[in-house]
């Protein structure tokens, strides 16, 4: 049996056993990032607010996502409680979600949180799921 790696610039597949250090290893039971992408500087003008966006697959893609504030904050799918000044209230009290979903042709990234008129990035990786073993 053989075993496909593929490791970082100036690492050696055969003698760089940390995981960090590789890009794929077909041993380790990590998922497969097929593509990644991001949508930069979307207007939030309203709460809720939903972006939706084409995503070129065949087929529903598993994916991940996540949404980057101007004050550099990153809130992950779901609940979030973050400190972020510009939106003119008490520090610490910001809740809202961040909630991405998709179906056979788009992403929909829905973002409550209070205020408005400020942009954020949200930032997507599209993966593999690896058929499991009987």
């Amino acid at each position: 049996m053989f075993n496909f790696i593929v490791t970082k610039k100036t690492k050696d597949a055969f003698l760089d056993t940390a995981p960090n250090d590789k890009i794929v290893d077909f041993n380790l039971n990590t998922f497969k990032i097929l593509a990644k992408g991001k949508f930069l500087n979307q207007a939030v003008n309203a709460d809720p607010t939903e972006f939706f966006f084409e995503h070129g697959f065949p087929f529903i893609p598993n994916f991940y996502a996540y949404c980057r504030f101007p004050d550099g904050t990153v809130a992950l799918a779901g609940p979030f409680s973050v400190n972020f000044q510009g939106l003119g209230t008490t520090p610490g009290t910001h809740y809202g979600t961040f909630t991405p979903e998709i179906d056979a042709t788009k992403f929909y990234f829905t973002l409550t949180r209070p205020g408005s008129n400020y942009n954020v990035d949200i930032i997507w990786r599209i993966f593999e799921v690896p058929i499991p073993t009987v």
